[in-house]
């Protein structure tokens, strides 16, 4: 499957981003359980993402960044599913708010169906990345999702985001 992906990364600063979503810990033996996981934080989120005052039109956020704690083989980070804000004022009961940080970021974008996003992000963390000769950030990612995604279309696009060091 890693064939059919592209290796290529492209470098960009990134302003600092306000968002408020619903978070959760995930920590799981493999990327297919981490995509459960957060699918089903994604379809609580989306049916209360219309209690979020100041949000920025026509962008969602996936953030994900390390868990603080004991290093194990298991799969172990926060998840935010969320929209970017102009304001974290009146964060809705039962959400987070978050900064994205300002930064240098790698960028690789996944190109397909919601459902093979696990398989591009692998491959990022194990492939791209590694490969790269970037200094990075290892655990931390910020999914972007604007108007080129569309969850089951082969021409779908998501923007992956690692800071770099």
């Amino acid at each position: 499957m890693f064939n059919e992906l592209t290796t290529q990364l492209h470098v960009v600063q990134r302003e600092e981003e306000l968002a408020v979503g619903m978070a959760i810990n995930v920590n799981e033996d493999d990327f297919e359980g981490c995509a459960v996981k957060i699918h089903e934080l994604w379809g609580r989120f989306m049916a209360h993402k219309d209690e979020i005052a100041a949000k920025k039109p026509n962008q969602a956020l996936g953030i994900g960044h390390p868990t603080s704690g004991e290093k194990t083989s298991k799969i172990a980070f926060t998840y935010i599913a969320a929209l970017p804000v102009h304001s974290v004022d009146n964060v809705p009961p039962g959400m987070v708010s978050y900064t994205t940080p300002a930064g240098r970021y790698a960028v690789y974008t996944h190109k397909g169906k919601l459902k093979n996003l696990p398989v591009s992000i692998k491959h990022l963390w194990e492939i791209c990345l590694p490969e790269s000769g970037l200094d990075y950030n290892q655990g931390y990612l910020i999914e972007v999702y604007d108007s080129r995604f569309s969850p089951d279309s082969d021409t779908s696009e998501i923007d992956l985001y690692v800071p770099l060091g």
